[in-house]
């Protein structure tokens, strides 16, 4: 049982037992979980996503024109094999007044 245990860490008592089947070693299943669990042989929990701390700063207002610029990137597929991608640039910040909006 160790032996399998090591060589497949993400397999629980079931399966192992199931492998232990094929290879002719029936057990009672509350045997097989005794032994797992005296052994240490629990499968290892997954971590969680770390997630950002602290709260964000809110992002400064632009002054002036050309003070701050985004960008974005899309990416789409259209029927079997087409893909198109393309990288949009805006210039973020200050109103330019228009010629006629006075």
């Amino acid at each position: 049982m160790k032996a399998i245990a090591s060589k497949r860490r993400r397999f629980g008592y079931r399966r192992i037992g199931v492998l232990l089947e094929r290879k002719g070693m029936i057990m009672n299943h509350k045997k097989l979980y005794r032994i797992y669990t005296e052994e240490e042989l629990g499968v290892r929990r997954r971590r969680g996503r770390k997630r950002a701390r602290g709260s964000r700063t809110p992002m400064p207002v632009a002054l002036r024109p050309g003070e701050r610029w985004s960008l974005d990137f899309v990416s789409d597929t259209f029927g079997a094999s087409t893909a198109r991608q393309c990288m949009f640039t805006c210039m973020r910040g200050a109103q330019i007044p228009h010629a006629g909006s006075e």
